[in-house]
């Protein structure tokens, strides 16, 4: 079974691949100290609030990569829609389960409103990222031709404008006049497609030096939060005030883009030993399942909001490696959720349905149109 799952798996790159994963460990990060109220509660400029933050930086790209990633791999391949019905049912099978499960331990949690969110998920935003990516699915084919016509400069340029554009200029002048929304929606998940779609038209078979993609990366984060810490100390040091320099600090922000891209070159050119490729072809499917798993509302509600501040009893290190203790840990109970998902979606054979239900749609509408045709020409 492992084996012909890595046969599958070696069109793929296994290096973003891994990064996939990567990112998966880093999504949970982010809401640890988010969510789980670290970030919130740390003393200002405290040893905990420095290490706190630097982790938040250093992960807050993971979103970021994910689009991009969509993009890189998703480019050039068959957008079929038998995939997003199979993506739908993936979500819905933890909404529905979870708010089940709620309805018997705590019914008061669960109401009309909760249901219907559980049951269409993609329409009640209960996972925005879900949503966005949604809509993106039906305009890839679009997005695909688009830059299969422009020449690689122009790939470059576009790149180039996306950032400027969304990115730099509204960070710079602190507002959001490309509709944006901070990176939460279907418009920014879309120029990261796009972006991943270019790094990938401008791949060549010369291996690069992986350590400049790096650099990239490491270098972003610490301008990010250099910046933060200065700022923040040079208004409470000298002029006394406490403030959040947070400007830089979000998914639309040029650094953190910078981030991301940096990752997802670097992670290009990584070549994974047979061993890890393993691991690889046997995480990689339910990478989105860690996400869906511990991002459920009713379960962020109970079981993460506020659960992890004290962590901000221990020592900076300490808290560290507790925070990534508990990430590696929501990792693996919804990779451990996402096998058993699997699992049961290949009883019930979830994939036969879904291309099932796409081909009857498709040929419902076909008959509906061949049906209008007649009548027009009928009428004429």
């Amino acid at each position: 079974m492992l084996g012909n799952r890595i046969r599958i798996y070696e069109k793929w790159n296994y290096g973003i691949d891994l990064l996939r994963i990567i990112a998966m460990v880093m999504i949970p990060i982010l809401h640890i100290l988010g969510q789980g109220g670290i970030l919130e509660n740390a003393v200002p400029l405290s040893g905990r609030y420095m290490v706190a933050w630097l982790l938040e930086i250093s992960c807050y790209c993971a979103v970021n990569v994910y689009g991009m990633i969509s993009g890189y791999v998703g480019y050039r391949q068959p957008h079929n829609y038998a995939r997003l019905l199979q993506l739908y049912f993936q979500v819905a099978f933890y909404t529905i389960i979870v708010s089940v499960l709620f309805r018997i331990w705590k019914p008061e949690m669960v109401s009309t409103a909760t249901v219907r969110a559980a049951v269409f998920p993609f329409a009640y935003n209960v996972y925005w990222y879900f949503t966005a990516y949604f809509c993106l699915f039906v305009f890839m084919p679009f997005l695909d031709k688009m830059i299969d016509r422009i020449s690689q400069r122009e790939a470059r340029v576009l790149i180039a404008t996306i950032i400027v554009f969304l990115s730099v200029l509204p960070t710079m002048f602190q507002e959001d006049f490309g509709g944006t929304n901070g990176g939460y929606n279907f418009l920014w998940l879309a120029m990261l497609y796009l972006i991943g779609a270019c790094l990938k038209k401008l791949e060549t078979k010369e291996r690069k030096i992986r350590k400049k993609y790096l650099s990239v990366y490491l270098l972003s984060v610490l301008i990010v939060w250099g910046s933060k810490m200065a700022v923040e100390f040079i208004a409470d040091r000298r002029y006394h005030q406490s403030m959040r320099f947070d400007q830089l600090i979000s998914y639309t922000s040029p650094f953190i883009i910078f981030c991301a891209i940096g990752l997802v070159l670097f992670f290009r050119e990584l070549r994974p030993g047979r061993i890890w490729k393993k691991l690889i072809a046997f995480f990689t499917p339910v990478s989105f399942d860690v996400y869906l798993f511990h991002e459920e509302p009713l379960i962020v509600s109970t079981f993460l909001t506020g659960a992890f501040i004290p962590y901000l009893s221990f020592p900076p290190f300490e808290m560290a490696v507790a925070i990534i203790g508990s990430a590696l840990v929501i990792w693996l109970a919804g990779s451990a959720a996402g096998c058993i998902r699997r699992f049961l979606f290949r009883i019930f054979r979830i994939e036969k349905l879904s291309a099932f239900l796409v081909e009857k749609t498709e040929k419902m509408f076909r008959c509906c149109y061949t049906h209008a045709v007649k009548i027009r020409e009928k009428n004429v």
